[in-house]
């Protein structure tokens, strides 16, 4: 088999997908699936709160510290948990970025759209923010605990040292907490290899969710902010600033609650898609595949399906994308005879496994 532009063959074949876990009902259920977003707009509220608060005591610190928090909000209920269209979108067009290079020439034809779309920068950064929504907000979050702890930091004598350190530390959990959500890798358990005692359990419960400590900090977080609003009320009983302040705390905590059950890779249950957008991602890569010469049709039906176990989104192992896209093939040869005579190449671009195995060794990298 010619080598794709990934680790190892081996690598290519026996990518699995990450488990799934069991939906909840109900309301759990509801707000589980959709745990980002939900996320982003506890956010936005406990943020909206956050500035009210700054600007009724004149606190710059405090009302820039729920600025930023608004963009990640923002970032959270627009980009989390997008739609079965959205994420085809998406994956189709980073498949035709990727098989481009490679390239793969893909037929014009209303199914491939997407995979030919150029995208301008806009659409790279949205892509961008699809794909790496809860690392955006914890890299705002990170800004808000270093501006909480600057405030503190500048608070004069007068404020008092319990005021001044319960608002330092709850900028240090904040920054904690989002550097752990930002730099602890997601890795599922080993059924073969189980963690042994307290600390490889708890280490490999972090592990499988990394945002579950984010959020676990975060709320923590929330115990010192709203200690540092009573302790504020106290100071300065004539002020109402405090309330808005602990309206904040209780969005917050909502907030950070929804993070903690995310998926660092946004491709747990409830972001994976439905199996009606998993048979057009097979139909419009199928399209692709039978435009080739027959001889390097099975070839690049195993490379589309090595990139594409890659995807979050798709949530498949590479052969049970295999098997998908081998049984589309067979319904779209029967729909579509005039594929039978593949298209024409030019240039270059007529041997694209000459090219692939010119950049041998280099790893799939997905396209934003």
């Amino acid at each position: 088999m010619t080598a794709l532009t990934v680790d190892t063959e081996k690598e290519l074949k026996n990518a699995t997908a990450p488990q799934q876990e069991e939906p909840a009902a109900g309301v759990v259920g509801g707000l589980k699936s959709k745990s980002l977003k939900a996320a982003g707009v506890g956010f936005l509220l406990a943020d909206a709160a956050l500035i009210t608060s700054g600007l009724m005591s004149k606190d710059k610190g405090i009302w820039f510290a729920g600025l930023c928090g608004l963009s990640a909000g923002a970032v959270g209920t627009r980009y989390g948990n997008p739609k079965a269209e959205k994420q085809l979108e998406l994956v189709e067009r980073r498949l035709g970025q990727y098989l481009k290079r490679q390239g793969v020439e893909i037929p014009q034809n209303p199914t491939t759209e997407n995979m030919t779309k150029e995208g301008g920068l806009l659409d790279h950064i949205e892509s961008f923010l699809y794909k790496y929504p809860s690392q955006v907000m914890n890299a705002f979050y990170s800004m808000i605990g270093i501006s909480f702890a600057g405030t503190a930091i500048g608070m004069p004598k007068e404020a008092g040292m319990w005021q001044k350190a319960s608002l330092f530390t709850s900028g240090a959990l904040l920054i904690a907490g989002a550097l752990s959500g930002l730099l602890i890798h997601e890795k599922k358990p080993d059924p073969s290899n189980p963690p042994q005692g307290t600390l490889q359990k708890a280490w490999s419960w972090i592990q499988e969710k990394p945002l579950r400590l984010t959020g676990t900090l975060f709320n923590a977080n929330q115990v010192f902010l709203g200690l540092n609003a009573l302790e504020q009320h106290r100071k300065n009983p004539d002020s109402y600033a405090y309330i808005p302040k602990l309206a904040a705390v209780a969005f917050f905590t909502f907030g950070n609650t929804m993070m903690a059950m995310t998926s660092k890779e946004h491709g747990g249950k409830g972001n994976s898609m439905d199996d009606a957008t998993k048979e057009k991602l097979a139909e419009s890569a199928a399209l692709v595949i039978l435009a080739q010469p027959k001889q390097m049709q099975d070839n690049l039906l195993e490379h589309v399906s090595g990139y594409l176990a890659t995807e979050a989104y798709v949530s498949m192992s590479a052969k049970d994308i295999s098997s998908m896209l081998k049984k589309k093939l067979e319904e779209v040869r029967a729909a579509h005879p005039e594929l039978q005579q593949p298209m024409q190449q030019s240039g270059q671009k007529s041997d694209w496994q000459a090219k692939v195995n010119d950049s041998k060794g280099a790893a799939v990298q997905p396209s934003l």
